[in-house]
């Protein structure tokens, strides 16, 4: 019995041992993928296979000459290849696959020859094979599952194209079409030009990669020379365009190569120039110009900058604005990416900058002060045109600096002169307290408050052109005013007080409407005769049919009124605390209720209403008895439609209604 324990207990630790070596192996694997070992010492370490690569070269298959073989590989496994030449010749071996994977060259001493790791697209090697020697191509799976991929190998001359030094550089002109390869391991193109005139010139790179998702393993570098050997510009093959500058017959070098030295890659170039440019590239040699005129120039090729210099001979505000053109038509609608204008003083000290076409550009200059305009982009070249105006009629300054003091009580008069002007003014008050900013005009204004460079002050809006602002001592306010969004912008009066009553007008208009409580499509109580009337005053109106009113000529006043609404038959209602500081309309129809009929209106719904009522019970319009109060509903004659009506408010008084706002 123990000894079945015991071999059960064995049997288990082989199992989790397993378990653990798949683990350790999987594990190695994955970290082989991220670090630079080569495949041996990856075998080894791991003890995948044996500690040699003799075991894989064994099992390997033969790969003939010319004859393209595909296949499947997966993680942990590899798939190995003999390539055995036919003769001492330089070999390439080309593999092509859908998914990553590692590629290792080996010779018959397990010596590494080439190494491609996580490689996404076709990978070409490249190497000098000896006749009757073996080589041994592996290829190994990066992720799980089948990794597919095709594989030949062939022979290739080792002509070169052109030369691999400066002595044998092929000549090239302007606008010649060169096409090329990097033929094989280390190789250098070399082409010769001297150009017949000064100026900037530049290689278009014709076999420019316009994938902008794909990033190549490999790529070309382009170095250009004098005849000294001194480099004159680099760049390499995500750029389709080389620029540099030349000088009249210095002969000039253009080197083609790859960057690792090891795989073969067409390529095709065009030398094209000299470039004539239009406007200066500094400030020094920037095109001066004056208000009034219209400009137009080109970015004539990539990364070129076009200067414009301004001097005033006025202070003031002046304007750009900016159009991208063809022939003639603004293309300017939806600004480009990369398509800058800047804006800097003498110094060359950047002031503003935006994208072209986006908006138009309004600065402030000082006389005599140097102000130079910059247009630049990366991306594209493009015809343009310029107008510059100014300077702009100004009332008011445009900042802190140039602001206007103003007096309580005074009223000022000014101008939104152009788009985004602003009109700065000051306020100094001399107690702590609440100040009233009312602002009239006749654009989409905006009005801010605020101490120096500091925050905006927070307002109260007491109606639609009256602002209120806590204010301290002593303290000096910068007042700014502009315009949201007209480009015309208008006239305006800005007054300020320490009470609201000043800046009100003499007198305003309180109207509104009136209604019956019980109205339907068949009964319909009529709202014309209502009486609305301003208490302790002699103002007052009728309602039309519609139950409209208006009261005309009401004195403002920041003491509330109280409004009254009566007719005979209904309960007199009191509207309190209307404050008339500006024109009111009453948009909440005011609703009385019916039943009030007694003679004596004595504001309340009681028994002596029900039997004023009770005597004209069941009469109808034209009837002797018939009462036109006590017909509620309206519908002409009074019966117990209107008993229920004026029990729906019955010992109600004119207290009971609720509050209107």
């Amino acid at each position: 019995m123990l000894n079945k324990k015991v071999k059960n207990y064995i049997s288990y630790l082989v199992l989790l041992l397993i378990v653990l070596l798949s683990c350790k192996v999987c594990f190695s694997i994955n970290n082989q993928y991220q670090s630079e070992a080569t495949l041996k010492n990856h075998l080894v370490s791991n003890q995948i296979y044996s500690s040699s690569l003799a075991d894989i070269f064994e099992k390997s298959v033969a790969l003939s000459r010319g004859i393209q073989v595909d296949g499947k590989v997966s993680v942990p496994y590899m798939d190995c290849y003999t390539i055995m030449p036919e003769m001492d010749s330089n070999i390439v071996v080309r593999i092509s696959q859908a998914t990553p994977l590692s590629i290792y060259l080996y010779d018959e001493n397990e010596e590494l020859i080439k190494e491609e790791t996580n490689s996404d697209r076709k990978v070409t090697l490249r190497f000098y094979g000896l006749k009757d020697k073996k080589y041994f191509l592996i290829i190994l799976g990066l992720e799980s599952g089948n990794c597919e991929y095709s594989v030949k190998f062939d022979y290739f001359s080792t002509e070169d194209d052109y030369g691999n030094t400066m002595e044998n550089a092929y000549p090239i002109f302007i606008n010649d079409e060169i096409k090329g390869s990097t033929n094989f391991n280390n190789d250098c193109d070399y082409f010769s030009f001297t150009p017949s005139s000064d100026g900037k010139y530049f290689i278009e790179n014709l076999s420019f990669i316009t994938d902008t998702s794909y990033t190549p393993h490999y790529y070309l570098v382009f170095n250009i020379y004098d005849s000294d050997g001194k480099m004159v510009y680099t760049s390499t093959d995500y750029h389709k365009y080389v620029y540099f500058d030349l000088i009249k017959n210095n002969t000039y070098y253009v080197l083609i190569t790859n960057k690792n030295y090891s795989s073969y890659m067409d390529y095709s170039f065009s030398l094209k120039g000299p470039v004539i440019d239009d406007c200066g590239n500094s400030f020094e040699t920037a095109k001066e110009i004056k208000p009034g005129e219209k400009l137009s120039g080109s970015l004539d090729y990539f990364f070129d900058s076009d200067y414009f210099k301004f001097v005033p001979s006025e202070s003031g505000r002046y304007y750009l604005k900016n159009y991208k053109v063809d022939n003639g038509n603004d293309i300017s609608k939806i600004p480009e990416l990369g398509s800058i204008i800047e804006l800097f003083d003498g110094n060359g000290n950047g002031l503003r900058n935006i994208y072209f076409g986006s908006e138009n550009i309004i600065f402030d200059i000082i006389k005599d002060h140097e102000c130079y305009i910059k247009i630049s982009d990366g991306y594209e070249l493009f015809n343009y045109s310029l107008d510059f105006e100014g300077p702009f009629e100004d009332d008011y300054g445009n900042f802190i600096e140039t602001a206007t003091e103003i007096s309580l009580n005074k009223e000022v008069h000014g101008k939104v002169n152009y788009y985004d002007d602003l009109d700065y003014l000051s306020f100094t008050p001399s107690t702590s307290g609440k100040y009233y900013f009312k602002l009239d005009c006749n654009f989409n204004y905006y009005l801010t408050v605020r101490e120096n460079n500091y925050s905006y002050e927070t307002y109260e809006k007491i109606n639609n052109n009256i602002m209120m602002f806590k204010l301290l001592a002593d303290t000096k306010y910068y007042i700014i005013i502009g315009d949201y969004d007209t480009e015309e912008g208008g006239i305006y009066k800005l007054a300020i007080s320490d009470k609201v009553e000043n800046l009100l007008p003499e007198t305003v208009i309180i109207s509104g409407y009136v209604k019956p409580e019980f109205s339907n499509e068949k009964t319909y109580p009529s709202r014309t005769g209502f009486l609305v009337s301003l208490k302790d005053t002699d103002l007052f109106a009728y309602t039309d049919e519609n139950g409209y009113f208006q009261l005309p000529n009401v004195p403002v006043s920041d003491q509330g009124y109280v409004i009254e609404v009566s007719k005979n038959g209904y309960l007199s209602r009191m509207i309190h605390n209307v404050i008339a500081d500006r024109d009111i309309l009453i948009a909440q129809p005011i609703e009385v209720w019916a039943g009030d009929i007694d003679s004596s209106r004595d504001g309340i719904i009681n028994m002596l209403d029900v039997l004023v009522l009770a005597k004209t019970f069941n009469t109808i319009k034209n009837d002797p008895d018939f009462m036109e109060s006590a017909d509620i509903n309206g519908d002409f004659v009074i019966n117990i439609l209107d008993v229920f009506l004026m029990a729906k408010h019955f010992n109600q008084t004119i207290n009971c209604y609720p509050q209107i706002f």
